[in-house]
């Protein structure tokens, strides 16, 4: 087929679309380009008519301008992102060295504690020492006056030569090989340690193993609806350093609701309890889970109402759950052979009329 019957037959294909919407009925007028009123449509947009030759033409401008369009809406998205990128550089950069400014104050109040202390304990050191041979001073002169008071009385015999001698002979000992002086160490801390904490804010639900509802942009998972046992959700943040803190509002509780964390490597499971790299904690008795086995132990007394804090500690290698009502604090330590960085946030629902938030 030749390139102008393929025209000739996309022109009667346009002419018969055309004919089927009301918008583009026929008119009695001129075409814009060749003023002929031989098969004239009129465009709805600019309201001018066009036969069937040039109706395809001016519907290639409208592409054109469309394409024109478009790339004047990139130009602009473009110019936006590389401002918002410049302004979250320059928000990090300014928190970056606010938080080096925290660091840096840390590190000269505690060097100029330290030199305080060490300070004092060298003053306390010198006044002993000056003390003590003060003291010793003070015993020599009794001694030296005593003997020339008895030598000029002629007063003295054997015994009271072998006091003044033994008195000087300890004296003497007492100079030369001073008794032991100890510094001890107080292990109270007396320097508050620096820890530093990321906290996650953009944390939420994001991911389950059947079918749940996540509302709020993730920030509450309801299981309303449940052909499973179990139902496996995860958050979308990952965990490799650092202590993150994540509260949660229990608004409604039915049956067993696991609290924890999970390998990002480990796939989504109903029965995710037992995926080997699982760790924590349902409610109840005996229901403690290290590397996906329940290794017996007390569960969470979570209810209906409660506000609880999971606690992520890469660093110690570590999981901590809260109870703010009851102040009841379970903490697991994590093998990072079974379950590898990074983590990722881990819970396992049981019942419909289950509804958890996370808060800030």
């Amino acid at each position: 087929m030749n390139k102008q019957s393929s025209v000739q037959i996309y022109k009667r294909l346009v002419f018969s679309l055309f004919n089927q919407f009301e918008n583009m009925a026929m008119i009695n007028c001129l075409c814009q380009v060749c003023e002929t009123n031989h098969g004239i449509f009129r465009c709805n947009g600019c309201l001018q008519g066009f036969c069937v030759d040039h109706v395809l033409e001016h519907h290639d401008e409208m592409i054109k301008d469309l394409d024109r369009t478009q790339e004047f809406h990139n130009e602009i998205k473009q110019i936006l992102e590389s401002k918002f990128n410049r302004m979250e550089e320059q928000e990090n950069e300014l928190l970056y060295k606010e938080l080096v400014k925290t660091i840096d104050e840390w590190e000269k109040k505690s060097v100029n504690q330290i030199q305080k202390l060490a300070n004092e304990a060298r003053e306390q050191l010198a006044m002993y020492t000056t003390e003590r041979l003060t003291q010793m001073k003070k015993k020599l002169n009794v001694i030296n006056d005593e003997l020339e008071q008895r030598r000029q009385r002629r007063d003295f015999h054997e015994t009271d030569l072998h006091s003044w001698f033994d008195k000087l002979q300890r004296l003497k000992t007492e100079l030369i090989e001073p008794s032991k002086i100890l510094i001890e160490k107080d292990y109270e801390k007396i320097i508050p340690k620096l820890s530093i904490r990321f906290h996650e804010t953009d944390e939420s639900f994001q991911q389950s193993s059947s079918s749940v509802k996540f509302e709020n942009n993730g920030k509450v998972v309801c299981l309303e609806n449940q052909l499973n046992s179990y139902t496996e959700v995860r958050g979308g943040c990952e965990y490799s350093f650092g202590e993150h803190p994540i509260r949660f509002l229990i608004e409604e509780t039915n049956g067993w609701i696991l609290f924890g964390i999970i390998s990002k490597s480990t796939p989504l499971q109903t029965h995710s309890y037992v995926s080997p790299s699982c760790y924590g904690w349902y409610n109840g008795q005996s229901f403690v889970y290290a590397a996906g086995a329940n290794v017996g132990g007390t569960g969470h007394d979570i209810i209906q109402g409660d506000q609880v804090c999971l606690i992520i500690n890469c660093d110690e290698k570590s999981i901590k759950l809260i109870n703010e009502r009851s102040n009841k604090q379970l903490k697991l330590q994590v093998d990072t052979e079974k379950c590898p960085f990074p983590w990722q946030l881990h819970l396992n629902l049981e019942l419909p009329n289950t509804r958890i938030r996370i808060i800030s």
